[in-house]
């Protein structure tokens, strides 16, 4: 994917995700808070899972944490030896 056609798309993209939320929308809907200290938990426990790791290109790996409640992603650039871009998703 080019930053040209993201940016292309980008109006686009927005707009459908927010048809979405609200086509989703569920009036009087009550959430519970979230604490500081349950989403440090929620990213600590998802660090120290066990972790897979497979080679994308040269120079580009995917880490995978997986643990009881949630996996992390993280794409890392192996020659800078930096992780370019992570994400947390809880299971159900």
């Amino acid at each position: 994917a080019s930053h040209d056609l993201f940016v292309k798309l980008w109006n686009k993209l927005l707009r459908a995700t927010a048809v979405e939320a609200v086509a989703e929308l569920v009036p009087k809907a009550k959430f519970d808070l979230v604490s500081t200290d349950d989403i440090r938990s929620f990213l600590t426990s998802a660090d120290r899972a066990a972790s897979k790791e497979e080679t994308v290109t040269s120079g580009m790996k995917i880490v995978t944490h997986d643990e009881k409640e949630v996996v992390m992603f993280e794409a890392r650039d192996d020659k800078q030896k930096i992780a370019v871009h992570r994400s947390y998703v809880k299971k159900q």
